[in-house]
């Protein structure tokens, strides 16, 4: 590793010198992925705040990793380097890699396990490796369950080999050659006591839209415990897809689920979160209630998405309304609008209508969001363009997050990066070099 960080070093002094301005950096036309990652190094530069410095450097590291474009570990090296060059405390530190994690929704099982990840932080600073490779937080888990090299490169070896489901809602992005994906979901704080080779195949395989071969693995755990674990969030991720009747045959079907014993308050919030996309908001509410008061705060969020499936839609403005912050119900509506059409509705505009002014914008975002995820360009654009003309120009109502790389995706680079550029957030930049053919 000395050796490495002395090759590179004449590189490394240019980056903590940020001598390249972002503005000499264009790119184009013909962007490559190599550049725009750059470029996404250089926006999570400029951002005063450790944590967003950390989430970008992240991004780029992940995504380079996962594309097969860039040296993942010179990033890590690099951003070890940032991070000392601030002068945080020992606490600041930490604080800045936790919530840069969070951020990214990397998960517990990624930082702790992935081989890699654990040379990129082991090989570029000591700094970085206490926060990177935590102690479980949930005793339960055995305390002898550490990842080997040769149970990752099984496990690697059985997820790629896991054909993806064919899903007809992300039947666009499929004719188009891209692969649909649900890279964010994670098992972070699942409270199980499953162990981490467990976690991370089925977090890999819930990534890829795997789930048959995710059900075959969950049927394979010898615990009836981690069985009820990995169905109940089985079931979840297969409702966040679309694919509602898979997900309520689990929740109905499997003897791992019916008793109560067996589930944390993470499954019952996950069950209730199924069932409440399956438009049943008494069996939402009845789950909840085994939850505690950890989990309370998303009872009106389920109960509003439950009520908008069923048809119920100002029962739903109402619940919606019932939430006290002001952000977490703008949050909590562009997430009813899109379970809503991903359930299978259709229709939009008496759900919108039955919504406060205020509300409107967030549930039109929530439209746009469905749309990117299921590939539809054109629909997401002619959104994008009218939350514009609300004025709803705040990042937590922009589009451009998300139409940024399905741009790429579908091969219209030079667009991509213009409008990531104009965005100037390092996460959304690395997805686009992540997505540029």
């Amino acid at each position: 590793m000395r050796r490495f960080i002395t090759k590179h070093m004449a590189t490394i002094a240019i980056l903590l010198a940020s001598a390249l301005p972002l503005q000499a950096l264009d790119c184009l036309p013909d962007p490559d992925p190599a550049c725009v990652f750059q470029m996404a190094l250089l926006q999570a530069d400029a951002e005063p705040k450790p944590a967003a410095l950390v989430l970008g450097y992240l991004t780029v590291a992940y995504l380079q990793k996962d594309s097969g474009a860039g040296d993942a570990q010179f990033t890590m090296t690099v951003l070890g380097s940032k991070l000392q060059h601030r002068n945080l405390t020992p606490e600041g530190m930490n604080e800045a890699l936790g919530y840069g994690m969070f951020g990214y929704a990397l998960s517990e099982s990624w930082a702790q396990n992935d081989l890699d990840a654990r040379l990129w932080v082991a090989g570029a600073t000591e700094i970085l490796l206490p926060t990177l490779i935590q102690t479980r937080s949930d005793e339960s888990r055995p305390d002898s369950d550490a990842i080997t090299e040769a149970e990752e490169a099984a496990m690697h070896a059985r997820v790629d080999a896991a054909a993806p489901d064919p899903l007809a809602k992300y039947a666009r992005l499929t004719a188009a050659g891209i692969a649909a994906n649900n890279r964010n979901f994670s098992l972070l704080g699942l409270g199980t006591r499953l162990s981490d080779l467990q976690a991370n195949e089925l977090e890999y395989l819930v990534g890829k839209f795997a789930f048959r071969a995710a059900e075959q693995v969950v049927a394979a755990w010898p615990e009836q415990a981690d069985r009820a674990a990995g169905y109940s969030a089985l079931a979840l991720h297969l409702a966040r897809a679309g694919e509602i009747g898979r997900a309520v045959a689990i929740l109905s079907e499997r003897p791992e689920l019916r008793n109560l014993n067996d589930l944390s308050g993470r499954s019952f919030k996950d069950m209730a979160e199924t069932w409440a996309r399956a438009g049943n908001g008494d069996k939402a509410q009845a789950l909840m209630a085994h939850t505690g008061p950890v989990y309370s705060d998303y009872l009106p969020k389920f109960a509003a998405i439950a009520a908008a499936v069923a048809g119920d839609f100002d029962g739903a403005a109402n619940m919606l309304q019932a939430i006290e912050d002001a952000e977490d119900r703008r949050y909590a509506t562009s997430q009813t609008m899109e379970a809503y059409l991903t359930s299978g509705q259709t229709g939009t505009a008496d759900f919108v209508a039955a919504l406060p002014p205020d509300l409107r914008p967030s549930a039109i975002l929530g439209i746009g969001i469905y749309q990117a995820r299921t590939g539809d360009l054109v629909g997401a654009l002619a959104t994008h363009n009218q939350l514009r003309a609300m004025a709803a120009t705040d990042l937590p109502l922009d589009l451009r997050a998300q139409i940024a790389p399905l741009l790429a995706a579908m091969g219209q680079g030079d667009e991509a990066v213009m409008m990531a550029r104009e965005l100037g957030v390092a996460w959304i930049t690395a997805e686009v070099a992540r997505q540029i053919k």
